[in-house]
């Protein structure tokens, strides 16, 4: 897992820190701390599963193909 991943699962876990006081620790945004959150959690997930890691593309396009 990489670093920042165990860094926000552990301020979180461990620490009991907020996104926002982990954003303040780690100097991201709060929703840069929800992605590594988000991703940190689907790896662990995985692991503890055996399931291979599914990424989720987001659609971007909008209903006639062009960006949303």
């Amino acid at each position: 897992m990489p670093e920042r991943q165990r860094q926000v699962i552990a301020l979180t876990i461990f620490d009991d820190l907020s996104r926002e006081q982990i954003a303040r620790v780690m100097n991201v945004s709060v929703i840069q701390v929800g992605k590594i959150h988000r991703a940190a959690v689907t790896e662990l997930r995985a692991r503890l599963t055996g399931q291979p890691i599914m990424w989720s593309i987001p659609n971007t396009m909008g209903a006639l193909g062009r960006a949303a």
